[in-house]
């Protein structure tokens, strides 16, 4: 599910709620 993460940073959308979840996860 990284990539995802990845892909909607690259896209610069509202997902940094999203991602900070998913990074949280992954570490």
């Amino acid at each position: 599910m990284y990539y995802v993460y990845v892909i909607q940073s690259r896209k610069g959308l509202t997902y940094t709620g999203q991602a900070k979840n998913l990074e949280d996860r992954l570490r």
